[in-house]
């Protein structure tokens, strides 16, 4: 994944906010590809619902976007919203489906892929907690939210080789970890 032109992301939300609908289709274009990634990953067949959602939710809201943070970073974080919404409407969608008080389970998984399964789950949720809350922190923000070393280097201030040998580092540790 390329680096966004942080500036160039600057000046299409002014032209946006000024007026020029075309700046802020371009802006929103630019992010796309990488949301509905974000969005995949967690929401398989929702993702392009939960793109339209979070795109809607920009326009709807880009006036009060504060530029605290880069652009990107806001419209993740309101596809992390629509995200955390979908989820919660599917799971009380899920609790009236429960057939006699015992919520139906994915019929494609064997009870002992099941079983492997939350051993596995189990095993990562340990391991990540014998990380330092940034370690954590600097492991989803590269994987879950997708962003590259150069983007997260960005945002905190540090060279990307110095975020790529804290990603080594938390990488070998949880490993040793799981095993």
């Amino acid at each position: 994944m390329r680096p966004m032109n942080l500036h160039t992301d600057t000046i299409l939300l002014e032209r946006w906010l000024s007026g020029d609908p075309e700046a802020g289709a371009t802006l929103l274009a630019r992010h796309t590809p990488g949301l509905l990634r974000f969005l995949r990953r967690r929401a398989g067949d929702d993702a392009d619902e939960l793109l339209q959602a979070t795109l809607l939710a920009c326009v709807e809201s880009r006036q009060r976007f504060r530029g605290e943070a880069s652009f990107r970073t806001y419209l993740f974080t309101i596809a992390r919203h629509e995200l955390y919404r979908h989820f919660r409407e599917r799971a009380r969608r899920q609790r009236q489906i429960a057939v006699d008080d015992v919520t139906l389970i994915d019929p494609g998984l064997s009870s002992a892929e099941h079983v492997a399964q939350r051993q596995l789950h189990a095993a990562l949720r340990n391991a990540l907690a014998q990380l330092a809350p940034r370690d954590r922190r600097l492991l989803h923000r590269f994987y879950a939210d997708d962003e590259d070393s150069q983007n997260l280097a960005l945002e905190q201030g540090l060279k990307a080789a110095s975020i790529r040998s804290r990603l080594h580092r938390a990488r070998r540790v949880l490993a040793q970890h799981i095993m």
